[in-house]
C-alpha cells in the first residue's frame, strides 16, 4: 500500500504538474476516504484529475485542457489487477474507471472524440515487471484507438514496454 503526506502535492505542484490520472491499482489502498482524499488534495492545489471520481459519471468523464487553441482530452482506465481489488466507481460510491470489460472506456474515448482536437487514452494494465505484451494489451490499444483516441499511454508494468504504432497512432504500453 501507498500513502504519502497530502503536504507533498505542493511539491507536486512546484514541479508543474497540470493534471494526474488516478485511474490505477493503488487508488483505493486505504479505501473510499482516501480516494476522496486525494481528489480533494489535488483539487485544492489546482491540479486537475481524470480517471477516478465521486461517481461513475465522474470517473468516466474526459478533462479537457486547452494548448495553443486546441482542445486536448485525457481519460483513463485501469486493468491492472489479476485480482480485482480497486472498485469501480458506482452511481453513489467513489471509485475508478475500469476496463476488464472496455465498453465504457470506449464511451468516454467517443465523447472525448467529438469535443476535442486531441484524445490521449491513459491505460493502467499489463503485467508488473516484465516487457512482454498480453494480448489483451495489443488488442484492447487498437480498440481504443479506433473508438477515436489519438495515443494510447500505458502504465503498470514497473518496466518499459514496446511502443507500436496502429493506423499511424501510437500505443506506447507502458512507460
Amino acid at each position: 500500500k501507498y500513502e504519502g503526506n497530502p503536504e507533498y502535492v505542493n511539491i507536486i505542484k512546484e514541479l508543474g504538474t497540470d493534471l494526474a490520472g488516478l485511474a490505477n491499482n493503488h487508488a483505493y489502498d486505504y479505501g473510499e476516504v482516501s480516494l476522496l482524499d486525494t481528489m480533494d488534495t489535488l483539487r485544492n492545489a489546482g491540479i486537475a484529475y481524470f480517471g477516478a471520481g465521486r461517481n461513475l459519471e465522474e470517473a468516466k468523464k474526459p478533462l479537457y485542457l486547452t494548448v495553443q487553441g486546441k482542445t486536448i482530452a485525457f481519460v483513463a482506465a485501469s486493468r491492472a489487477e489479476k485480482n480485482f481489488k480497486t472498485p469501480q466507481a458506482t452511481a453513489d460510491r467513489a471509485g475508478v474507471l475500469l476496463c476488464y470489460e472496455p465498453a465504457l472506456f470506449v464511451e468516454a474515448i467517443k465523447e472525448a472524440r467529438q469535443n476535442a482536437d486531441y484524445v490521449i487514452a491513459v491505460v493502467h494494465w499489463g503485467t508488473e515487471y516484465s516487457n512482454a505484451l498480453e494480448q489483451v494489451q495489443i488488442d484492447t490499444g487498437k480498440l481504443y484507438l479506433d473508438a477515436g483516441a489519438d495515443a494510447v499511454i500505458g502504465a503498470h508494468s514497473h518496466c518499459p514496454q514496446p511502443i507500436d504504432f496502429y493506423n499511424g497512432k501510437p500505443i506506447v504500453y507502458s512507460l
